[in-house]
């Protein structure tokens, strides 16, 4: 088993993991639709989170990072009560402090035997504050599961440190080891509609050449900001892209170093979608928890050729409309809506299309939706997310879910010639010109962000560079 560097500590480490359910987690029959769907003290560039002390790719460390992350892989844990072990797939430690509590999260992927484990107790050093932790994310069942968060309630004193270590142990205060949670806080802001955007690779449709696009496009229909998510074995052409952005102030970074990336690909399946399915996952709880208490909205696992469509979709209506749609639904109850479901509707797109054209230039569409929906949600009043779905909420919330004709996620996806029939016999046949008239702000958008040079670099940005990240 490889050496496990989150957790320190001399000799064998062990670990016991919580399994007391916090009475906040709810579910509710939206949960069977989800079953049926799946100030700082040091700049944050100086921050070391591998004793070893980072890899190559140290020095492209900035101080518009929010977090450099390590990936520990898997642990072998072993409890003091009990004579059997538990192999778990440790994440990171995520830090949340503000209006909405003051606390770390544990993220990890979901097990059956994980969740069922002992209890486990957080500290900081000397067992000062020690606190039995939460456990969310095995509520749906064992086969919905796909993250454990475990929370520990935390002194808001560290709020302004860049890291720090939590302890952990056991019921019998048998130290177990030790994580470490990293921030810069002098990033952190309060805003109405942050984005997530999880680690991006070239494919088909070419993710990094097409996400400035969306970038722009959702930041001027009134998304304020964007954390977005790099890995080891992303593109170099990847900090290239979102540089302007960052130095913009619109876009802060949290990379994962991921150095054990073939045990994310899950215990069945060695294929590279279920790899970044889970670097997903990751980044979606990173983001949820990072702006628990600074975001109002948040937009969980909206992939860059998918766009936000709510009626004629002018002007910054992304700054006012969630807070609207849930007045509408729910009246005086508004401030209970925990997440906003939003059907996805797929505009085909040509497999070898030049990436320098605008998804929103597109105008043909299916006519109904026959793909999982995507959605909006507070991030205060969410625990475990999936990519479609909620998997564990605060009890008394309620989801809702809008009509197309109130509005809709557009997907520009590869998927088949207009001619020819699509899932459940349809055509591709639908005239949606909605967002023609939005593509000459959106290019006008872009290429002020990149001093005019936007097609030359959309084509760059498709190639790529061949050389990866790597750690930082």
């Amino acid at each position: 088993m490889p050496p496990f560097s989150g957790f320190r500590g001399g000799g064998l480490l062990s670990l016991c993991l919580a399994c007391s359910v916090a009475g906040s987690a709810g579910s509710s029959p939206s949960s069977a639709r989800c079953a049926r769907e799946e100030e700082g003290l040091e700049d944050v560039a100086a921050l070391q989170l591998r004793e070893d002390g980072g890899g190559q790719g140290s020095g492209r460390r900035t101080h518009r990072d929010m977090a450099v992350v390590d990936d520990t892989g898997e642990m072998l844990l072993k409890f003091s009560s009990r004579s059997r072990s538990i192999s778990a797939r440790y994440l990171g430690a995520v830090p949340s402090f503000g209006e909405n509590g003051n606390l770390i999260a544990l993220l990890f992927i979901y097990s059956p035997a994980l969740w069922a484990a002992p209890a486990i107790f957080c500290s900081g050093a000397g067992k000062a504050h020690r606190v039995k932790a939460k456990v969310f994310g095995g509520e749906l069942g064992e086969e919905h599961g796909n993250t454990i968060v475990f929370q520990c309630d935390w002194p808001e004193a560290d709020a302004k440190r860049t890291s720090f270590d939590v302890f952990l142990d056991d019921s019998e205060g048998q130290e177990l080891g030790r994580v470490t949670a990293a921030q810069n806080p002098t990033l952190l802001r309060h805003y109405g509609t942050v984005g997530c955007v999880r680690p991006l690779w070239n494919g088909d449709t070419s993710a990094v050449a097409i996400a400035p696009q969306w970038l722009e496009f959702h930041a001027l229909h009134g998304v304020e900001h964007f954390l977005v998510y790099t890995s080891s074995d992303s593109d170099e052409v990847l900090l290239k892209m979102y540089e302007p952005y960052i130095n913009a102030g619109l876009v802060t970074r949290v990379h994962f170093n991921t150095v054990n990336t073939d045990l994310l690909k899950g215990a069945n399946t060695s294929h590279p979608a279920m790899q970044r399915h889970h670097v997903q996952t990751w980044a979606m709880h990173d983001c949820l928890y990072r702006m628990r208490s600074r975001a109002q909205w948040l937009l969980p696992s909206l992939d860059v050729d998918e766009y936000i469509r709510l009626g004629d979709s002018t002007g910054a209506y992304l700054k006012t409309a969630w807070d609207k749609i849930a007045a509408d639904h729910m009246g005086s109850s508004a401030g209970m809506v925990r997440s906003i479901r939003v059907d996805r509707l797929n505009f085909p797109i040509e497999e070898k299309r030049d990436v320098s054209n605008l998804l929103i230039a597109e105008g043909h569409r299916y006519r109904e939706t026959y793909v999982k929906p995507k959605y909006v949600m507070r991030p205060a009043l969410n625990q475990v997310l999936s990519v479609h779905c909620q998997k564990s909420w605060t009890n008394g919330t309620q989801e809702i879910q809008i009509s197309p004709s109130e509005g809709f996620v557009a997907h520009y996806r590869v998927h088949a010639k207009r001619e020819e029939n699509g899932p459940h016999g349809q055509k591709p046949n639908v005239s949606d010109t909605t967002l023609l008239a939005q593509v000459p702000l959106v290019l006008a958008a872009l290429d002020r962000r990149y001093g005019g040079r936007w097609p030359a670099l959309a084509v760059q940005f498709r190639t790529g560079s061949s050389t990866p990240i790597g750690d930082l």
